[in-house]
């Protein structure tokens, strides 16, 4: 359970992708990027749909391999407030782990039967940014969205998958988004310490006015490492600030 000791891949100090109100904080290089990008959200259901998303919560179960003192299955709550404000909270019993960040505050930490622990103040600055970085990506692969936290630059390989977009940011962040020929996200990529890390989104279904996956499958150099399995999606719901406070 401890958060102390050896880096975990729970908390991965890594880089990803962004968001921002009307949905621009991104600079396209070249038109075939900006083409597939714009398909991409009017598959998801529509460039003015996604543009007006402000808030997510997604609830269900998720199953996960590595271990981190917890149970393997556990429920799990998304909560999403553009531009600054993720959380992801698992619990089991009287077992929860928080991550994620509230503006400039880390919210990771776990606690169980009284007891609650918190990473080291010295890898706080790292994990907010790999914090950063998975909710970039997760936005990218959810719904096409985007963030000034963490802004793009997108661009289409010259040679390769057509249906791909590499995402490139600040502090050596990159991303590569393969879509489906109807535009919707399949998959992001992307490699940490030389491994790579392969994100799957599925079973799109109506979630509002979007198409929205209710599977979420995270893989390690092929080895599973997660599955996120949704039964319930709310789309801009009225989240404040106060819904990502660090629990006293």
């Amino acid at each position: 359970m401890r958060l102390t000791g050896r880096p975990i891949i729970s908390f991965p100090v890594l880089l990803l992708a962004a968001t921002v109100s009307g949905q621009n904080a991104v600079t396209f290089a070249g038109a075939g990027a900006d083409a597939l990008f714009r398909q991409s959200r009017t598959a998801i259901g529509g460039d003015a749909n996604v543009a007006s998303v402000t808030s997510l919560v997604m609830k269900g179960t998720v199953r996960v391999s590595t271990p981190d003192g917890g149970p393997p299955e556990r429920g799990i709550e998304l909560r999403i407030l553009l531009p600054d404000h993720y959380v992801r909270i698992e619990t089991a019993k009287d077992w929860v782990k928080r991550s994620g960040f509230s503006g400039k505050t880390l919210l990771t930490e776990i606690r169980a039967q009284g007891q609650m622990d918190r990473p080291p103040a010295n890898l706080g600055n790292s994990l907010l940014r790999a914090e950063r970085a998975r909710f970039a990506r997760l936005l990218l692969g959810v719904g096409s969205i985007t963030t000034p936290e963490v802004w793009l630059t997108i661009r289409q390989p010259a040679t390769g998958t057509p249906n791909m977009l590499e995402a490139t940011a600040q502090d050596s962040f990159m991303a590569r988004v393969f879509y489906a020929v109807s535009g919707v996200p399949l998959r992001v990529e992307y490699e940490a310490s030389g491994r790579q890390i392969v994100t799957a989104f599925g079973d799109r279904r109506p979630a509002g006015a979007l198409r929205l996956p209710h599977t979420i499958t995270t893989t390690l150099d092929g080895m599973p490492l997660e599955e996120i399995t949704l039964s319930e999606i709310v789309v801009n719901p009225p989240l404040t600030a106060g819904d990502f406070q660090i629990v006293k």
